[in-house]
């Protein structure tokens, strides 16, 4: 789901409540009618904008699926992907494409979008209500699972979602032998830059697991350096959402620094890049892509 959609239900959501408030106000007389009239316009104006550009927004992701749908079909037709992965992603996106057009003929008329927005939000209250009551259970051991979950946070510098699952996004990756990756129904095609490996070595100053789940196969960050980088008093380091940068007070440097953003082929070398830490020498090879 795109940030606009986010976005714009968040909008309507709270148009929706200016309304019930200023509907309420009207009929306790708080309210008289031609202010509640001119408002009531200016709202229900706004609500059919926003609701236009969510449906507009709703079926460009699904025009997307059904784009989807027709490369994975060609690559079927040529042979590029077996029966048992083309079986398993139709599915998946025929499934994706079908509960669209559902919410599509529930979203038509201002019932049907008011009523889809109300259940967003009180599915939403409902997480957030959980989370209460058990800080309001457990009292200071939530505290300190908070406290331990920033620093989580912070060793591994994530940015935007919280947590993949690694280990079973290696395991259920499809790869196909023309470089298609595959992962519960949405697919990636990678280009390679060159046929020949690329080599990196050198010392590793930053590694962390990447956590994102618009690129679930992407596991891990990995700073490589190598001569003057290397040095720790020379030269200070800093990853942050998957960029680095560096200083020092030398102006001229010898040696290299990369930081790779690691999709391992499989769990065998997934797991060798588990035991990498900071301070160790590697050497990496790969395909740029």
């Amino acid at each position: 789901m795109n940030n606009e959609i986010v976005e714009l239900k968040e909008k309507l959501w709270k148009l929706y409540k200016l309304r019930d408030k200023l509907i309420k106000g009207y009929t306790e007389g708080r309210i008289p009618q031609e202010k509640y009239d001119r408002a009531n316009s200016s709202i229900e104006e706004r609500i059919k904008v926003y609701g236009g550009r969510l449906r507009e927004n709703i079926q460009q992701e699904q025009r997307g699926l059904y784009q989807h749908l027709m490369e994975l079909n060609k690559k079927h037709k040529d042979k590029k992907v077996n029966d048992e992965l083309y079986n398993s992603v139709y599915e998946k996106l025929d499934r994706k494409i079908r509960e669209i057009e559902h919410l599509l003929r529930d979203i038509e008329n201002d019932k049907g979008l008011y009523n889809f927005i109300k259940r967003e939000k009180y599915a939403q209250h409902l997480k957030g209500g959980k989370n209460k009551h058990k800080i309001a259970t457990i009292g200071q051991v939530i505290v300190f699972l908070a406290f331990m979950a920033f620093i989580y946070w912070f060793i591994h510098g994530l940015m935007g979602v919280f947590y993949v699952d690694q280990q079973a996004v290696i395991q259920e990756l499809n790869l196909s032998e023309d470089g298609v990756i595959e992962y519960e129904g949405d697919l990636w095609k990678l280009t390679f830059e060159s046929e020949k490996k690329s080599r990196y070595e050198g010392k590793v100053r930053h590694i962390s697991r990447n956590n994102e789940k618009t690129a679930p196969m992407m596991t891990h960050d990995i700073l490589v350096t190598s001569g003057d980088y290397a040095d720790e008093d020379n030269v200070q380091t800093s990853v942050r959402n998957h960029h680095f940068t560096w200083r020092s007070k030398t102006r001229k440097l010898s040696g290299r620094i990369n930081l790779i953003h690691g999709i391992p082929a499989n769990m065998s070398i997934y797991a060798e890049i588990e035991k990498i830490k900071c301070g160790n020498s590697v050497v990496i090879e790969g395909y740029e892509i």
